[in-house]
């Protein structure tokens, strides 16, 4: 299992200077690359002050700190996979059941809607294919309403957006609760005494392998 580490943990102390958290935020994200460490697992973890992350999603996504100058490598690959041991929902984004053969293997999960960008047009034919009837039409035919993405014990590589998407709902430590109640609680019920209802921290990021001392050689 990746062990997620630390990330930014005074950023108190720069948060009233723009430029020295960003600053500051920049050194933490590099801190983390050099580290081969889980650096979206870290900059999600629930325990980040929302406006770092804010400036850190920020910096990564343009891949440039405060005075342009990138703090990854553009070729690095964001990979994800399902942490040993979980079993993911047996259903898809969009509530249906899974084949027999992704069953506890699979995790499907939401990454966007389909046609939302056009839903969001006012007198195109595309906007009313998308629109809140047609739908409702769509989702009761079974038709697909959402762009999904697999994960599974294979380690993959995502878009960086989709796996910020990815991980923010599945990722290790990123929900406060591991486990969602069980669906058979019930209130004034004791959750003590009541089976785990769906464990919630799935997926881990799979930081690049160090170079090996050949190829340093």
């Amino acid at each position: 299992m990746v062990v997620v580490p630390t990330f930014a943990p005074e950023w108190e102390r720069h948060s009233r200077d723009d430029e020295s958290r960003e600053r500051y935020v920049s050194e933490e994200l590099r801190r983390l690359f050099n580290e081969r460490a889980a650096v979206l697992l870290a900059v999600l973890q629930v325990s980040v002050d929302d406006d770092c992350r804010m400036v850190a999603m920020r910096q990564l996504t343009e891949n440039a700190d405060s005075d342009g100058n990138p703090i990854y490598d553009p070729a690095h690959q964001w990979r994800l996979r399902l942490k040993d041991g979980v079993t993911p929902p047996s259903v898809d984004a969009q509530g249906r059941k899974l084949p027999k053969e992704k069953l506890g293997r699979v995790l499907v999960t939401k990454v966007g809607n389909l046609g939302g960008q056009r839903a969001r047009e006012t007198s195109s034919s595309a906007s009313r294919e998308w629109g809140g009837e047609r739908r409702a039409a769509k989702s009761n035919a079974g038709m697909d309403l959402y762009v999904q993405r697999e994960v599974t014990a294979k380690p993959t590589v995502y878009s960086l957006s989709d796996a910020v998407l990815i991980l923010q709902r599945w990722g290790v430590g990123v929900q406060a609760r591991q486990y969602l109640r069980a669906s058979a609680w019930r209130p004034g019920e004791a959750l003590e005494d009541q089976p785990r209802g769906q464990e919630q921290w799935l997926v881990e990021e799979v930081p690049p392998p160090a170079p090996s001392k050949t190829a340093a050689a």
